[in-house]
């Protein structure tokens, strides 16, 4: 319900039913004051964030805070507009070259203080990487999703439509036909550069344990693994992670096949 504030929460219980509670939201459009009311399950309260830094009076440091995000301007070595005046994390701006990647995520922040930590007292060089091969989370249910590079659309920006190939694949996990589980299916998209032999740049995986299915891929994008390699690898049986190497059909090949087993 873009566009809508909430105003109330009506919560009704219910007899005889598996649900045992009813919630109607009562909400308000915020441009014609329309009233509207929908019944759920579940509500779920998210409605973001900005950074506290208006309390600190950075700008008597001179040190340069975005109006419309209250983010903390810095450059790639996350120095502010003041000199030896850093900023990392969350209240730092993202100077990406996709902006639609986001790097809200605690462990960015552990690895550019690190990153910053070397390069001040231990002569390092070394950068944080917020392109290219930063992973990122959403935990939902059933299923979490995480991915690592570049999403399907920016590869096309960046790269160019014709010199891509696109992999799918679908399958049940192995630990969902045992028992009376949710026969849920699990999604997986590999994302490839024609121009490199088929070189990796965007992994994407809607399944359980998302966030750990991912975390080994990392590296695989870091060190410019391709396609050969992910066929090549022998799998650990039955896990979820191996549906990234049974990805042998592109979109444009045939439709979406199913395997039944993981």
């Amino acid at each position: 319900m873009i566009g809508w504030t909430p105003v109330e929460i009506l919560c009704e219980e219910r007899s005889g039913s598996h649900l045992k509670k009813k919630l109607t939201l009562c909400a308000k459009h915020v441009q014609t004051g329309e009233r509207s009311n929908k019944d759920f399950d579940t509500i779920i309260l998210a409605i973001g964030r900005k950074p506290a830094t208006r309390l600190l009076n950075l700008k008597n440091a001179e040190v340069l805070i975005e109006d419309d995000t209250h983010k903390i301007w810095v450059d790639s070595q996350d120095m502010t507009t003041t000199e030896d005046v850093f900023a990392l994390g969350d209240c730092a701006s993202q100077r990406l070259s996709t902006p639609s990647t986001l790097i809200n995520f605690n462990g960015v922040a552990y690895q550019a203080g690190l990153n910053l930590s070397k390069r001040l007292y231990h002569g390092h060089i070394d950068s944080m990487e917020y392109d290219q091969v930063l992973p990122r989370f959403l935990l939902t249910y059933p299923h979490s999703y995480a991915c690592v590079g570049l999403s399907e659309e920016d590869a096309v920006i960046e790269h160019g439509e014709t010199n891509i190939d696109v992999y799918h694949s679908r399958s049940i996990p192995l630990q969902y036909q045992l028992g009376n589980r949710y026969k849920t299916v699990c999604y997986a998209k590999m994302i490839t550069l024609k121009s490199e032999d088929e070189r990796i740049v965007g992994l994407h995986y809607l399944g359980p344990n998302a966030g750990d299915v991912m975390q080994g891929y990392v590296l695989a994008l870091k060190l410019k693994a391709r396609k050969v390699d992910m066929d090549s690898m022998i799998n650990i049986h039955p896990t979820s992670a191996e549906i990234f190497s049974r990805m042998s059909k592109t979109f444009e090949e045939s439709d979406l096949v199913l395997n039944s087993t993981c």
